[in-house]
């Protein structure tokens, strides 16, 4: 299988979602990215369902989520929305897991990620 190119969840039809920090708080459309996905990777791939992760912490993506719930279930594909993985308490990022890696605070990010996981970043990002 080869990669998705510029048509799956692409700059060149959903523009803002490669800019969501500055758009938290509005509106966006990302109905384009649904047409699209309909039109041209239903058809062809024979899809029947979508999966996405639930997203508590990120207005836009939730926001797409949302339209991609609606815009599936009116063409008969089912959604599906998988549970975001929390580990004590607190919804398991790879945001958060980025902000933390930058000021190596390796204690927090221990409490994200497994040990191999945890392991890897250390040896790539060394202090």
């Amino acid at each position: 299988m080869t990669g998705s190119g510029k048509f799956i969840l692409s700059s060149l039809t959903f523009s803002e979602y490669f800019n969501k920090a500055q758009l938290q708080d509005r509106i966006v459309d990302s109905s384009e990215d649904f047409t699209l996905f309909l039109n041209e990777i239903v058809p062809a791939a024979n899809i029947k369902v979508r999966f996405a992760g639930t997203e508590p912490l990120d207005t836009v993506t939730n926001q797409y989520n949302r339209t991609m719930e609606a815009i599936l279930s009116q063409h008969g594909i089912r959604f599906e929305e998988v549970p975001r993985i929390e580990k004590n308490g607190k919804v398991i990022s790879a945001s958060r897991v980025r902000k933390l890696l930058e000021s190596r605070k390796w204690e927090l990010i221990q409490e994200l990620v497994p040990d191999t996981t945890l392991s890897y970043l250390k040896e790539r990002f060394p202090l």
